[in-house]
């Protein structure tokens, strides 16, 4: 097991290894791949696994997840491009994306990540314990 502030990344036999998970999460600067890199996102790791794991596990929107952790977005330069949203994106979302920890399903050819809904994968239960696990509500699935 690998020890976070945060969380505990699990040993499981999915072949993805804590460390691995862990370097690319937490050791990686994801902010060197947006198109606004002096931009940071200003929560932490800790609040962001958190508030996902709680919030993604029946499916959340990107522009539903951006609200909950900064709030509606204001008029910008660009008004069709959210620079906060694609932060969120770039340095959290496909991180966790990529780690398969969560999934993410675009309406038809949208390429717009707050049209696309972010779902928890199974490997996200097997390798987090977070403390927001007993908040989580199950669906009712049929």
């Amino acid at each position: 097991m690998v020890h976070l502030l945060c969380c505990t990344l699990r040993d499981q036999k999915s072949g993805t290894k804590p460390r691995q998970v862990h370097f690319y999460l937490f050791e990686i600067d994801h902010s060197v791949w947006t198109r606004f890199p002096d931009t940071k996102i200003m929560l932490n790791w800790s609040v962001f696994l958190n508030v996902i794991n709680v919030e993604a596990e029946n499916g959340a929107l990107g522009a539903d997840l951006r609200r909950t952790f900064y709030g509606d977005p204001t008029p910008e330069h660009f008004p069709h491009y959210d620079v906060v949203m694609a932060n969120l994106y770039t340095q959290v979302l496909r991180p966790l994306i990529w780690t398969g920890l969560l999934q993410e399903t675009r309406p038809g050819k949208s390429f717009r990540s707050q049209e696309s809904v972010f779902t928890k994968t199974p490997l996200w239960k097997a390798a987090l314990n977070l403390e927001t696990d007993s908040q989580v509500k199950r669906a009712t699935r049929h």
